[in-house]
């Protein structure tokens, strides 16, 4: 999560997590960002077609879920706007070697939520609706 709009969206589902734990759900809260304003770069300009830039830096560990598709036992996950590199890196500390997070590179001048950009079609087969010339062997 780098958006400060943002910042307390959970507290509207606390209730909700705290009955899912008292049934014996895991409780595992992510870093919360400081979100400073080292965390944005205040330069930054939409890329040009085939540059890749995000609006976030890497000071400190920031990510979306909804930048993560699981398949089975792999995880796959692209930068964003709001998922950088140390952010990816903690969600694969977290879930351990039983897990392989796979990072992709969409060709996506302002990418937000991997689900916009990716669709499971069935089993090991994906659709990209961005029309990659060269997608990664895993796509």
């Amino acid at each position: 999560m780098a958006w400060r709009s943002r910042y307390f969206e959970i507290y509207a589902y606390r209730k909700l997590i705290i009955e899912y734990f008292n049934e014996g759900a895991r409780w595992l809260s992510a870093p919360k960002p400081r979100m400073a304003d080292d965390l944005y770069d205040y330069n930054y300009t939409s890329p040009k077609p085939g540059e890749v830039r995000s609006v976030i830096t890497n000071v400190e560990p920031t990510f979306d879920a909804a930048d993560f598709m699981r398949f089975g036992k792999d995880i796959f996950v692209q930068q964003s706007n709001v998922t950088n590199a140390l952010g990816i890196e903690w969600v694969r500390r977290q879930i351990g070697p039983e897990y392989t997070v796979h990072e992709i590179l969409l060709d996506d001048s302002h990418p937000m939520h991997i689900d916009a950009s990716i669709s499971p079609l069935a089993q090991a087969n994906f659709s990209s609706t961005l029309n990659e010339p060269n997608p990664p062997a895993y796509l």
